[in-house]
């Protein structure tokens, strides 16, 4: 026993010296090996002993997690949050891990598990004593600055009491949109309210420094837990002024956080998260208004151009990649049971999952499972009709590889392989809904499915769509 100890210490002591000289990492990456800090501490890539892949499929929710395993996601995102100031609610010094909050999480987590679920757990609420702000009284606020080591403290306790059986959960999300300022937000609000125009970066050097004081404390109790920076909310993009990026003079401040981050921080956490939801509007497309959104279109659009700027200030201030999750993504602002913008959501669930894996992210979270302004795949105890389509597409792409994603006028055909199978995912982006759009029915032509996995009539030589659609041919 003690040479086969000593043998996995010694692979690991190599492992970790080989990596010691990797200047950079790839986005997709669990986590990278060049980490900033006064004593240059390593830490080792995650293993998930228990998901052997994990996809790109995710779900925001705390209820229903045996519907929410049928959709095939591997990722559920807690939309209860784990509450400090429930935990220590009178100081540093003593814990109540009996309170309704942690029941329910724990609750909650368990019955993730069961049904296979990596969590991602949100970790939030500033007690009283430990506010930067008393006089407010928001919870949602900054941690003050001589408190960040208690917070840092306690989170090692939730690690020591969360990674380990029966719980598991090894990614800890810290607050929600830490980049909402404090002024505009209701402190009973469940997300951050970090943003303060009295610090540098609007605060995101402040919160940065939070990360970079808990990270080795977290790291020292499982190396193969992993910090997932608060869902950004990301308003505008700071790094032009006017169409398609930040107002003028107006928000751009506040749009910095992220690069504030990366300052305090100094790169000491995992993964970045971010929120990026699209609203409909009827008769437009939902993947040309995502990409046409009027503070994000200069880049991109709320998806891509978001990511693009987080990778742009990544390679600025670090030189390197952290991974990346949509932590919210979704379509809102639609009517709930309305037909046309219930198959509209079905549509954009579809794209949104094809083009998050294409553009390499840890996760696709899609916000929420049982809705938020019209989101719902299940409401009530009705499964609407992106149910099926996220489905259909976890069924189909199961085990897929994804090969390559070629870009048209007005559509895209996103390439996949799975065993002897080439699978195309044509997928319309053209402005106006239900626009047919034409492509030649490929050699070895097997079969052509709709997004709910119904097979349609072979197309003769020309395949017609109007909406995303699934082209099976033989490699």
């Amino acid at each position: 026993m003690a040479k086969k100890i000593l043998m996995i210490w010694m692979i690991l002591s190599t492992l970790a010296m080989t990596m010691r000289f990797v200047t950079g990492v790839s986005s997709h990456d669990r986590e990278s090996t060049n980490m900033p800090g006064e004593d240059n501490q390593l830490f080792l890539p995650l293993i998930l002993k228990n998901h052997p892949m994990l996809s790109i499929f995710g779900m925001d929710g705390s209820t229903k997690f045996d519907r929410i395993a049928e959709t095939g996601t591997s990722w559920v995102r807690l939309n209860t949050a784990l509450l400090w100031s429930e935990v220590q609610p009178d100081g540093p010094t003593s814990f109540n891990w009996d309170n309704t909050n942690v029941q329910r999480i724990e609750y909650e987590i368990l019955e993730a598990k069961s049904k296979g679920l990596a969590v991602l757990l949100i970790v939030r609420s500033t007690p009283t004593w430990a506010m930067k702000y008393p006089q407010t009284g928001k919870k949602c606020g900054p941690i003050a600055r001589s408190y960040f080591d208690e917070f840092a403290s306690f989170m090692r306790e939730v690690v020591v009491r969360y990674s380990q059986p029966p719980y598991e959960v090894m990614h800890y999300a810290i607050w929600n949109e830490p980049d909402s300022p404090l002024a505009d937000t209701p402190g009973d609000w469940p997300l951050g309210c970090w943003g303060d125009p009295a610090e540098s970066y609007f605060g995101g050097i402040y919160y940065g420094e939070l990360l970079k004081e808990l990270y080795p404390i977290v790291k020292g109790v499982n190396q193969n837990v992993q910090i997932v920076t608060g869902s950004f909310l990301m308003y505008c993009d700071p790094r032009w002024s006017g169409t398609g990026a930040c107002p003028p003079n107006t928000y751009i401040p506040w749009a910095n956080f992220f690069e504030g981050v990366l300052i305090g921080s100094q790169g000491l956490f995992d993964v970045v998260g971010y929120n990026g939801h699209v609203s409909y509007a009827a008769g437009k497309n939902p993947v040309w208004s995502e990409r046409n959104n009027w503070r994000w279109s200069r880049a991109g659009g709320l998806v891509d151009g978001k990511v693009n700027y987080l990778q742009d200030k990544m390679s600025n201030r670090l030189g390197y990649q952290k991974p990346i999750m949509l932590t919210e993504g979704g379509l809102v602002d639609g009517s709930d049971g309305d037909p046309v913008f219930e198959e509209a959501k079905s549509d954009y669930l579809v794209y949104g999952y094809a083009n998050t894996w294409a553009i390499g992210l840890q996760a696709n979270i899609w916000y929420t499972f049982t809705g938020w302004k019209g989101s719902a795949l299940i409401s009530g105890n009705q499964a609407r009709p992106a149910f099926y389509a996220m489905k259909t597409m976890t069924q189909i792409l199961k085990d897929a590889k994804f090969i390559n994603r070629e870009v048209f006028t007005e559509y895209e055909k996103f390439i996949y392989h799975r065993g002897s199978q080439e699978i195309w995912l044509l997928i319309p982006t053209g402005e106006v809904a239900g626009t047919s759009y034409n492509v030649s029915k490929p050699d070895n032509f097997v079969k052509l499915v709709d997004i709910y996995g119904n097979e349609q009539p072979d197309p003769g030589s020309i395949i017609s769509f109007s909406r995303p659609v699934y082209v099976f041919r033989t490699r």
